[in-house]
């Protein structure tokens, strides 16, 4: 008896793997810069994220979201890389990853998701041939927002 039950669940499973189910999403292409914010994240510091998103001479290539997910495309010179960095690097609190990779079809792109931490940016930068030149990049200090410390933890006194 108990295999001929363990024998139902598992068709049943299988059938369910298999078939084919609504997803709710929303997705679709961008002809512009735009991230998916959340309405708590102040009007002002939004405009000045969008404003470096947005400025030249970098050049916009497209984009695409999923739900909250956006990857936006660039393509310019090392000098407007190095300008698109600083300008992020001036918005508070905004938090930057930056990675390298030498296979991208676009000189950078910048990976957003507004559900996990809307402060958080990943800027993956294309080196080499066809790239920026590792020589001509200038990754400017990006303070960001100071590291939470728990509720439960007192913070560490630095003897310096």
């Amino acid at each position: 008896m108990n295999s001929l039950v363990l024998r139902v669940l598992a068709a049943a499973f299988v059938w369910f793997l298999a078939g084919t189910h609504p997803v709710f999403a929303l997705a679709g292409t961008l002809d512009r810069p735009s991230l998916a914010f959340p309405s708590s994240v102040d009007p002002a510091w939004r405009e000045s994220v969008m404003k470096v998103l947005n400025e030249r001479p970098a050049d916009f290539a497209g984009g695409g979201f999923i739900n909250a997910l956006t990857t936006l495309r660039y393509q310019g010179s090392a000098e407007s890389l190095n300008a698109f960095l600083a300008g992020l690097a001036g918005c508070a609190n905004l938090r930057i990853q930056i990675r390298f990779a030498s296979n991208l079809d676009c000189t950078w792109k910048l990976e957003h998701n507004g559900w996990a931490d809307p402060l958080d940016l990943q800027v993956t930068l294309h080196l080499g041939p066809g790239g920026i030149p590792p020589e001509a990049l200038q990754i400017p200090v990006i303070r960001g927002s100071p590291p939470s410390t728990p509720a439960s933890q007192p913070p560490v006194e630095r003897p310096f």
